[in-house]
């Protein structure tokens, strides 16, 4: 007999999670809402979990076999030779409504190690599509098991076509989900292409894969702005578009500080200089620097070495795609307050590092 437990009725979920393992470990199909429909669960460790799942897929020709993990850093031990825009698109889309399809046509890994049907779940020559739900049930629940789960995603408007007791354990909420459903992509090497459309359109989805650029000071209401605005003047006049049409062309070009508050404006030196130059940065608010905004970048520029070491110090695996503006390791100098001569001086040499750092990209 099937049971069912509503989320919404329950304050505190730790009994729930608690049930939620147990029922897995003991070979159960269990069912969570996630935003995209519902999660159908079995672990690869119980023998006849996947071939459960596949009776329930086949009552819904619209359910999406997944591996559902809990963190991205867990599919270097289910899949081979990740190629780096696999592990962009683990930073930008998971949690979230997206799959990735990605390894070889082969169980790698542990997952080689599965038994049965298991091995070759959501399996295909292209490779394994996993997922990273953002429900925060789900995501919690699967933080407690000690393998990924095998899954299905079923669309809630299609769980009526399914048998009395076809799972063990369902969670249910009222949780706002995406109707378009999960987005499946399939990754191979650099290149990709949309499996299935779903919650992420396809111009969504080609912005996710372009080229973040974070210029970085300290209170990010002169220099790093400066950088940024001019900077995407410097690339949509490369590209010949406007600059509001950069983001459609893989670019997204961002400043933040390390010390700013959230929502300051510009200063009025800044902004002044670059109005000469027919670039509006009368709408700048400072943000401050984050850890979701650094690893979401591909390329962090600071102006100082001193920023460049705090970024470092706190996350030295970013050494990589964090660099000083200027190649030769000269400090920008911070002008807030030593006039409007100290500005224009700051703004020619921030301009001067800049075109050169466009030819760099523009040669790579």
């Amino acid at each position: 007999m099937t049971q069912t437990i509503n989320l919404d009725e329950i304050n505190d979920e730790t009994d729930a999670l608690r049930v939620a393992v147990s029922q897995l470990e003991a070979g159960k199909v269990v069912v969570v809402p996630v935003e995209v429909g519902v999660l159908v669960l079995a672990l690869p460790s119980q023998l006849g979990a996947a071939s459960r799942l596949t009776e329930i897929a086949k009552a819904v020709p619209e359910a999406i076999p997944v591996v559902a993990m809990a963190h991205r850093s867990v599919i270097d031990d289910y899949a081979d030779n990740l190629s780096t825009l696999v592990y962009k698109l683990s930073r930008r889309c998971w949690p979230g409504p997206v799959a990735l399809r990605v390894g070889g046509g082969q169980p790698e890994g542990f997952s080689a190690d599965w038994s049965g049907d298991a091995r070759e779940w959501a399996l295909n020559a292209s490779g394994r599509v996993f997922a990273i739900p953002r429900s925060n049930f789900s995501n919690t629940l699967l933080k407690r098991l000690s393998t990924p789960a095998l899954g299905l995603v079923i669309p809630q408007t299609e769980l009526e076509r399914l048998d009395a007791g076809w799972a063990d354990l369902i969670f249910s909420s009222r949780e706002e989900v995406y109707e378009e459903g999960l987005t499946v992509v399939d990754v191979d090497g650099q290149n990709y292409q949309l499996e299935r459309a779903g919650a992420v359109t396809k111009l969504s989805f080609s912005r996710l894969t372009g080229e973040v650029y974070v210029f970085v000071c300290t209170g990010n209401t002169c220099r790093s702005p400066m950088a940024e605005a001019l900077f995407r003047n410097m690339l949509a006049q490369q590209m010949q578009c406007a600059d509001d049409e950069l983001l459609d062309r893989g670019y997204t070009v961002i400043s933040a500080g390390l010390a700013a508050y959230p929502g300051s404006p510009a200063s009025p030196e800044a902004v002044a200089l670059l109005k000469e130059q027919g670039i509006d940065m009368s709408s700048h608010e400072s943000r401050p620097v984050t850890e979701e905004l650094l690893f979401h970048s591909d390329h962090i520029i600071t102006m100082t070495q001193n920023h460049r070491d705090a970024i470092l110090n706190a996350f030295p695996e970013l050494a990589g795609k964090t660099r000083l503006l200027s190649d030769s390791g000269k400090d920008v100098s911070d002008p807030i307050g030593a006039g409007v001569e100290e500005y224009e001086i700051c703004r020619n040499e921030i301009e001067g590092y800049l075109r050169l750092l466009l030819d760099q990209q523009s040669s790579t």
